[in-house]
């Protein structure tokens, strides 16, 4: 049985991600991603709450696998386009990093997503600054 509402979730991110910043350097992109990865958050945090506990419950059916693996490739397409080196592993922890801050700062009832916004795009350069000399 599929989910409709983390397909509906994953659609929009999808719709709303870094594609428009693509060839903007690789600093816009990344704030780019950050915000595709919060908008949900930022319009609704409640709903955002409800969407990331229940797909943390449910399996991943194979549209939603394939949705996550794309937005996946849209990132390592970034990295790999500014020669960051094993773009693959990068681009997993930055996912990692962005998921984890973001659902830590639910789990705590932050909802000040663009004070969240700003310390993610703070931990990011430094990853990505010593990724690239590895």
């Amino acid at each position: 049985m599929s989910d409709p509402i983390a397909k509906a979730r994953a659609r929009c991110d999808k719709q709303t991600g870094p594609t428009q910043s693509s060839g903007q350097g690789l600093e816009r992109e990344v704030d780019a991603l950050i915000s595709a990865t919060l908008r949900h958050h930022m319009l609704n945090p409640k709903l955002a709450q409800a969407f990331e506990h229940i797909e943390d419950q449910l399996p991943m059916d194979t549209e939603i696998a394939q949705l996550k693996q794309n937005m996946a490739r849209l990132v390592v397409d970034a990295l790999a386009r500014y020669g960051i080196n094993d773009p693959e592993a990068t681009a997993f922890d930055l996912v990692a990093i962005g998921h984890g801050m973001s659902h830590a700062a639910i789990a705590a009832g932050h909802q000040d997503f663009d004070n969240l916004h700003r310390r993610i795009r703070r931990a990011v350069p430094g990853y990505l600054q010593q990724a690239s000399s590895d």
